[in-house]
């Protein structure tokens, strides 16, 4: 059975102004803790008992080594996170309105994981054990990281391991807004799970219904796709036709920072924990896909209620309400 999972891309350390409705500007003091989506997908993934592998880069200076540490401290494997000299850990600076929606900021130039190379990449982790390959968008805005990206995921279906993306449009990283629209539509043609929110959806294809989103996802090869609406549910379907909704628990939100990296953690733990192969993917049955939402809405809508990323994550204590996949 295939058990591991491997997460490619940025682990950054975000930038908290402590208070809601307080800038960056207002602060007095910036609060500093895990964040980058791939990195809080990972943290996930471990948490609920998933062998998990974070494949990207840090520079050599203490908000790397704090990096490091934390993913240690989460159980996440980081043997693969390259500390790159020359070059300094990426920053993201966060702030949260009075309702916990966040505005980001990022402070990327130089960023070390911008600097990883196709020679960065660890052969030993595509093997027969090798269960799903997550990558985000944001590596389209460095060459080396692009073409690092587009390598491990070949490596990865030949392995026989599906590829999944969280589009992640963030468009602050880019020069032009159409590089990342482009690229997100080719990257889309090579993956087999995705998750996107209402308004990544729009942004590529325009105003449309959720069944008409869904579909010109499925059309470019999309097997399962997760439609995300924040506190109003998720939509997943599946290549084959299959649909599933699910409303999140209520909760008191205290930041949203991390909510679709929490649901699409939680997906692909379910999926790897039922040892679901890249073949099953676009014909799992209706029950199998309303397990799975329901479960993902449930851990998004925990990692709202505390100050971070994945301080609220979900744990494996939580019992699975995918049982039908085991």
């Amino acid at each position: 059975m295939r058990t591991r999972c491997v997460v490619l891309g940025e682990v950054l350390i975000d930038l908290f102004s402590p208070a809601r409705g307080v800038t960056v500007r207002e602060a007095v003091a910036l609060l500093p803790m895990l964040g980058g989506a791939p990195a809080n997908v990972a943290v996930q993934l471990a948490r609920l008992g998933r062998q998990v592998e974070l494949v990207g880069a840090v520079g050599q200076d203490p908000f790397g080594d704090r990096l490091l540490d934390q993913l240690r401290d989460e159980n996440v494997g980081q043997r693969s996170v390259r500390k790159v000299p020359g070059r300094r850990t990426g920053l993201m600076l966060v702030e949260l309105d009075d309702h916990g929606e966040r505005r980001f900021t990022p402070w990327r130039s130089q960023s070390a994981d911008f600097a990883f190379t196709p020679e960065d990449l660890p052969p030993s982790l595509f093997d027969a054990e090798l269960a799903v390959l997550h990558r985000g968008t944001t590596w389209l805005a460095s060459a080396s990281a692009k073409q690092a990206a587009a390598i491990a995921g070949e490596r990865a279906r030949r392995a026989g391991a599906y590829v999944s993306l969280d589009l992640n449009l963030a468009f602050g990283v880019f020069e032009r807004r159409e590089d990342l629209l482009g690229g997100a539509l080719e990257l889309l043609r090579e993956v087999d799970v995705v998750k996107a929110s209402e308004h990544e959806a729009e942004a590529l294809f325009g105003p449309h219904e959720p069944p008409e989103q869904a579909r010109r996802f499925h059309e470019l090869g999309v097997k399962l796709l997760a439609l995300t609406f924040g506190e109003k549910g998720a939509r997943l379907s599946s290549a084959d036709g299959g649909v599933a909704f699910a409303v999140p628990p209520s909760v008191t939100v205290v930041d949203t920072t991390g909510a679709g990296d929490a649901f699409f953690g939680a997906l692909l733990s379910e999926l790897t924990r039922g040892g679901v192969h890249r073949s099953d993917l676009a014909q799992l049955t209706p029950s199998a896909l309303q397990n799975l939402v329901s479960f993902a809405a449930w851990a998004g809508a925990q990692a709202v209620t505390a100050l971070g990323a994945t301080t609220g994550m979900a744990r494996a204590e939580r019992p699975s309400l995918a049982p039908e996949l085991s």
